[in-house]
């Protein structure tokens, strides 16, 4: 016998179910980006939720520490990585 599922609802419980990778780059340099770029690529080509937070090379420690705290907060991101300016590597 056929039985009506909620499609929706079990596509929403999987989805909160799913890793999520943070990648926050600080500052504009082109390799950095470029690293990033792949690492979100990568995310989706296994099925893994991927956030590109992208700050401006001037932002301060306190604004940085910020976005990291917010980002832990996040239920939906479960790992961080972070990438910076040919300064800051």
């Amino acid at each position: 016998m056929a039985q009506i599922i909620d499609g929706e609802g079990i596509a929403a419980d999987i989805r909160r179910e799913v890793p999520g990778l943070a990648v926050l780059i600080v500052g504009s340099w082109k390799d950095s980006r470029t690293y990033a770029d792949m690492k979100c690529n990568a995310c989706g080509d296994v099925g893994i939720r991927s956030v590109l937070v992208d700050l401006p090379e001037d932002t301060s420690e306190a604004a940085l520490v910020a976005e990291v705290h917010r980002l832990n907060a996040d239920p939906a991101v479960h790992g961080l990585d972070e990438v910076g300016s040919e300064e800051t590597e």
